[in-house]
């Protein structure tokens, strides 16, 4: 889970860097990084108290994965 989160990460990074106000731009949510994330986390979330969904909610939302928190 922490490579695919890692690769999260460097894409919106990259992202950042080749176009300074793409800062609220969403992750694409069918983007590759995305699609690893979502299989290496969903069995851990699916273990997850609600409170602890929401604040997971809360952060996908942050870093602009929207359609992924509504998943959740």
């Amino acid at each position: 889970m922490e490579s695919a989160l890692r690769a999260v990460a460097r894409k919106i990074h990259a992202t950042r860097q080749s176009d300074p106000s793409a800062t609220g731009t969403p992750i694409d949510p069918e983007a590759e990084e995305v699609q690893q994330l979502k299989s290496a986390a969903m069995p851990l979330l699916f273990q997850l108290r609600e409170d602890q969904k929401r604040e997971v909610r809360a952060l996908a939302r942050l870093i602009g994965l929207e359609k992924v928190a509504s998943m959740i």
